[in-house]
């Protein structure tokens, strides 16, 4: 084993991987002479949120910036992945010996070598439910015309706008009953039907 590796991983315990410990962030450094993939493994999101600002102030961007939504959504993506687990959406109903048939889904999942890899995993009815509703909106999705997705979104907008109208007037009406009831000498009661 080399040496400074030893001292920079070994002795400080600085950025490798501890034994039963749950890694919050790692992040690919290279190599070593075997070809091994090599991480800088962060334990907190103090420690991390520090790397990624000063890799961001050494290519030269404004380490303030606030993400794309693109970004947002990769960085998701890799959470998902890193350490973890998604369903693909390929699911089925297998039948077993005993009689029963049970739900399975494929999974994918990242290996401690970080390539992807996919396994089988046993799913309840609800999430079998929830991934079919998923593929069928899916397709529907890729098969909706121009014309359809303009006239979803237009009724969709109706919907919306009726629902918030609604909303302001009842928050207007509630906002000035205070005024009326002192016009009125009265106490109101905002009780409507």
């Amino acid at each position: 084993m080399d040496y400074w590796k030893f001292i920079e991983h070994g002795l400080f315990g600085k950025g490798s991987a501890r034994k039963n410990y749950k890694y919050y962030q790692r992040v690919e450094v290279g190599t070593d002479r075997n070809g091994n993939t090599e991480y800088y493994y962060f334990y907190s999101k103090e420690a991390y949120d520090n790397y990624r600002r000063s890799q961001a102030i050494s290519r030269g961007e404004d380490p303030d910036r606030k993400p794309t939504r693109a970004q947002q959504k990769e960085w998701a993506k890799q959470k998902i992945l890193n350490g973890k687990a998604r369903l693909t959406g390929a699911y089925r109903r297998e039948r077993h010996p005993n009689g029963r048939g049970a739900w399975v889904a494929t999974e994918e999942y990242e290996d401690k070598d970080g390539k992807l890899k996919l396994r089988k995993k046993y799913i309840s009815g609800d999430e079998a439910t929830r991934l079919r509703n998923n593929m069928y909106r899916k397709k529907r999705a890729e098969a909706e015309t121009d014309k359809e997705k303009k006239a979803r979104m237009k009724a969709a907008k109706k919907r919306y706008n009726k629902k918030m109208s609604v909303a302001r007037r009842k928050r207007a009406v509630q906002k000035g009953a205070p005024r009326v009831a002192r016009l009125l000498g009265r106490k109101l009661t905002l009780q409507g039907k």
